[in-house]
């Protein structure tokens, strides 16, 4: 597992919210019969499992809810929505997600592509409902899921290290602040799961890869819409 954050992120609080994730994660795996790779469930899942690792790391003094409806635009009638918003109270920390995920196939630089893609289109989603609210932190998410065919375990923990450099060096490139979390499990523990289930690929992990649109600290280097990469 693996946390990465870069200078202009208030490092405290985001640290302690991720290691909740990792942390939440883990009792999923560990708590559910035979294990489930809950992040490859898709991004509405996934979304929900940060949120209650929100919980868990403020837990008493946090708000949270999912789909959250903002005013988008100057005209009323048009409406947009966060995947995710939380609070924690004192002191107070508002933030507003846009999500997405994707699975990949191979870890490689060839999914970074489709990264780029997808946090360049959440960037410009979320600066535009940026605009109209009040939060005092926005942030743009996607879950890269690898799935790997299980008969080539053998080097899986080394690729989804070398993934993780990857998708953190690409981040850096963006011009803005950003973080990277991550979870994993053994290889060992998939490979009889894929077996037994007849499945050509299992998920041994999940990579969470972040960048800031809006707030941070004094002089933070935030992502601008149309400007990423």
């Amino acid at each position: 597992m693996r946390i990465e954050l870069t200078k202009g992120m208030k490092k405290k609080r985001w640290r302690k919210l991720l290691t909740a994730w990792q942390q939440e994660l883990d009792a999923l795996w560990t708590g559910l019969h035979h294990g489930e790779a809950v992040w490859a469930w898709g991004e509405q899942t996934n979304t929900g499992i940060l949120a209650a690792a929100a919980g868990r790391a403020f837990a008493g003094n946090c708000l949270w809810m999912v789909e959250t409806t903002l005013l988008r635009g100057a005209n009323e009638d048009r409406r947009g929505r966060y995947d995710l918003w939380f609070q924690r109270n004192k002191p107070q920390w508002k933030v507003h997600m846009e999500a997405k995920h994707q699975w990949s196939a191979e870890m490689s630089r060839q999914n970074l592509r489709k990264m780029r893609t997808k946090l360049s289109k959440a960037v410009d989603q979320a600066a535009d409902l940026a605009r109209f609210d009040w939060t005092d932190e926005v942030v743009v998410v996607d879950f890269l899921v690898p799935n790997p065919r299980w008969d080539r375990f053998a080097d899986v923990p080394a690729r989804f290290e070398r993934f993780e450099d990857l998708v953190w060096e690409e981040l850096q490139l963006a011009g803005g602040e950003a973080f990277l979390a991550s979870f994993s499990v053994c290889a060992e523990e998939l490979k009889p799961l894929c077996a037994v289930g007849g499945n050509d690929g299992a998920f041994p992990g999940v990579v969470l890869a972040g960048l800031l649109v809006k707030g941070g600290r004094k002089g933070a280097r935030r992502v601008r819409p149309g400007a990423v990469w």
